[in-house]
């Protein structure tokens, strides 16, 4: 037990109207089902209407999920996902895996000449030193830039570019959007109440960016040129630092450092096929945190689902619990995760909410569709090594030996009394590796 949810069960304060909706929640794992705390106005827009899964999708189980997620809906050119037989491949379509557990990373760069942003030039080492890492990767970048892409890794299968838009405001969950990103969010990036968040989270374009990974997951998924049995994880292009620009070693993560395909395997198992795992930052913002990760207090109290972030749009930048570079996921926990993603969007515009930096939807979305995020929680753990948390679920940068904390931020971070479906992982520091075998072969059931 967390010594959050230690310390609430001993001042034995009777749960709240809103904890209470989580302790008792059924909530269904359908994709677009109703959140478990329903926005005051309706979204003008159901996702389903822009989603366009593939005809013949990676696996029979994707292609199952594609029709619970449009059965009774009147999706036009998608009736056939409803009416007729399935339709999938039983093979990659590309290559097989390059080695069996290792995860097909997505990842999305769409550079454009507009003066948002950091400069091309940073962007652009950041990214080669993804592609040294020499790991199975789905790229989304623009037209323009697919050479520059391409020529990172040529005649590489597993660097596997995509070009399906001219501009990140084609990408199919922004057509609607640009008004809303240029126009409606900075007006309510202003109104944030004292402390506000940093000014970079107020730019249009990246805000662009950051609402298009919901659909590339959607569609890389759907893709799954290397297989859709093996893991699935997105990371930021430009998450790797050249250098110790942003914290001493962080350029470490490379090549054989890069990804722990047994962590991965952990962190998948443990989320299932309902959700994916984060990393968590660690703030106090009631205390002065800037919103961007750069000031870290230990002992500031956690905010729950009782906090007015959720529920007042001029403070709701303080609801700023997981970090988004960089998650993981087996392929429904990550087609899930797209889905709701982009209907916490939807809702949160129709309410007056901002939207502009993903981490504001994933905390919104955390509470609303319970088992939908996981995470590695910020903070230290005696003789467990830790820096950027989601280093935790997939580096093998400390070593074989350290195994991170995986929990149900439900539990750990916003209702007191709720029991999570899946017992929190705790850490292994030191000489002692977790058996992962039956963990790998045999996912947790799905919550009804």
């Amino acid at each position: 037990m967390t010594s959050y949810v230690r310390d609430a069960v001993a001042e034995a304060k009777p749960p709240t109207e809103r904890e209470q909706v989580l302790i008792n929640h059924k909530l269904s794992i359908t994709p677009l089902s109703q959140p478990m705390f329903p926005f005051p106005k309706p979204a003008k827009l159901d996702p389903r209407s822009y989603m366009e899964p593939h005809r013949e999708p990676g696996s029979k189980a994707i292609a199952e999920w594609n029709k619970q997620l449009f059965q009774g809906f009147d999706g036009g050119s998608k009736d056939h996902l409803v009416s007729g037989p399935l339709q999938f491949r039983k093979k990659p379509s590309v290559a097989p895996p390059i080695r069996p557990g290792a995860p097909t990373i997505i990842t999305t760069f769409t550079h454009e000449e507009d003066g948002q942003g950091r400069p091309f030039e940073e962007y652009l080492p950041r990214t080669r030193k993804l592609a040294e890492t020499g790991e199975m990767v789905i790229f989304y970048t623009n037209k323009k830039m697919r050479k520059i892409i391409e020529d990172m890794r040529p005649n590489d299968p597993y660097w596997h570019v995509v070009t399906p838009w001219d501009s990140v405001w084609d990408i199919p969950n922004n057509r609607h959007q640009r008004h809303n990103f240029t126009e409606v969010q900075p007006e309510l990036f202003k109104k944030f109440l004292n402390p506000g968040p940093v000014g970079r989270y107020n730019v249009p374009r990246l805000s662009a960016a950051y609402n298009g990974k919901a659909y590339c997951i959607f569609d890389g998924v759907q893709r799954a040129p290397f297989g859709a049995e093996g893991p699935f994880m997105f990371y930021d292009a430009g998450w790797f630092a050249v250098g110790d620009e942003r914290s001493p070693g962080f350029a470490d993560i490379e090549g054989a450092n890069f990804i722990d395909d047994a962590k991965v395997a952990r962190a998948v198992a443990f989320a299932g096929d309902t959700g994916v795992v984060v990393g968590e930052y660690e703030l106090d913002l009631d205390r002065g945190g800037d919103g961007d990760g750069a000031q870290q207090q230990r002992d500031g109290p956690p905010f729950d689902v009782n906090h007015r972030c959720f529920t007042d749009p001029d403070c709701s930048w303080k609801a700023l619990h997981f970090l988004g570079s960089s998650y993981v996921g087996g392929a429904l926990g990550m087609l899930n995760y797209a889905a709701r993603f982009m209907q916490t969007v939807e809702n949160m515009d129709a309410n007056g909410r901002y939207v502009g930096r993903e981490e504001f939807v994933m905390s919104d979305m955390a509470v609303r569709y319970p088992n939908t995020l996981f995470s590695v929680p910020a903070g230290d753990t005696p003789g467990f090594h830790r820096e950027w948390p989601i280093r935790d679920c997939h580096s093998a940068r400390w070593g074989p030996d350290d195994l991170g904390e995986l929990v149900d931020p439900v539990q750990t971070l916003f209702c007191r009394f709720y029991q999570p479906r899946r017992p929190n992982l705790p850490a292994v520091p030191g000489r002692r590796r977790l058996e992962l075998r039956e963990q790998q072969r045999t996912p947790p059931e799905t919550p009804q």
